[in-house]
């Protein structure tokens, strides 16, 4: 029997040619859900434990509780919130250690298109902590696909290779024109007694602190004030007082780690035990 004739097939209709702005946009989503999978996922506690500023460092109550107030201001910058907050500490307690040397690349690991800005009251001081912090992020970067860039890699200003984010130290009252702040961390704004005293020291820090640090911080960001209080009108003073002043004035969380207790316990035994 012959083969019945089939009749001609219409030919497959061509696929849709693809958006290009929302192919773009999906692979955007792609590689941002990479990034996330491949960030830090040790909390700042598990960081610091890891990557001690020093062999047999000695840690203390305040370091874990530091760790959670550090660790509460990232993940408010992640969620798109603010996180401000004036940390008061005993010289010696390692409060440097974390704010400044620590938390900044652990949070550029969790973030690495964001940006840290870290002031004290010389800029020697502060490269002194970012050149720490460069060399504790670059040996920690590789296992979240993560590198130091070629071409800004300096003490006081180095950013992170394929991406936006970076760390760039300051002394208060210097400039730090195009640069902006996801983070402000203020260390040790002043130096010792003497310039505590000082009434022109002091407003310029004030005025450092206001009209220029302050206008540089991104619409979800953190600042992060520690610092050992020498003066009733420093730095920290003069915020509580703008805060009752004036409502518009933000809100910064008040938080002191006194060197003793009411009950007579000393917050650093570890290191600074009673006879000392």
């Amino acid at each position: 029997m012959a083969k019945r004739k089939q009749p001609p097939q219409p030919a497959p209709e061509p696929a849709p040619a693809r958006d290009p702005i929302a192919a773009a946009l999906s692979r955007a989503v792609d590689a941002a859900g990479q990034a996330r999978a491949q960030r830090c996922d040790l909390s700042f506690q598990q960081f610091f434990a890891a990557f001690p500023p020093a062999p047999n460092y000695l840690f203390g109550r305040h370091t874990a509780a530091l760790a959670g107030i550090l660790q509460a201001a990232t993940e408010a910058v992640e969620r798109g919130g603010t996180f401000r907050a004036v940390i008061s500490m005993p010289p010696r307690h390692g409060k440097s250690d974390q704010a400044a040397r620590r938390f900044p690349p652990w949070h550029l690991l969790r973030n690495p298109d964001q940006e840290v800005i870290l002031a004290t009251y010389s800029a020697d001081l502060s490269e002194y902590m970012s050149r720490d912090a460069r060399r504790c992020f670059a040996e920690a970067a590789p296992k979240y696909g993560l590198r130091l860039s070629d071409d800004m890699n300096q003490v006081g200003a180095w950013t992170i290779h394929g991406h936006r984010g970076g760390m760039y130290a300051m002394g208060l009252g210097g400039t730090i024109t195009g640069k902006g702040a996801h983070v402000l961390v203020i260390d040790d704004y002043c130096k010792n007694r003497e310039e505590a005293e000082s009434e022109p020291i002091r407003a310029k820090i004030w005025d450092s602190f206001r009209s220029d640090l302050m206008t540089r911080l991104a619409p979800a960001h953190a600042v992060i004030i520690v610092a050992t209080r020498w003066h009733e009108d420093d730095l920290a003073a003069r915020i509580f007082t703008e805060m009752e002043r004036d409502a518009n004035f933000p809100r910064f969380q008040r938080i002191n780690f006194p060197a003793q207790a009411a009950d007579g316990s000393f917050l650093f035994p570890e290191r600074f035990p009673a006879a000392w």
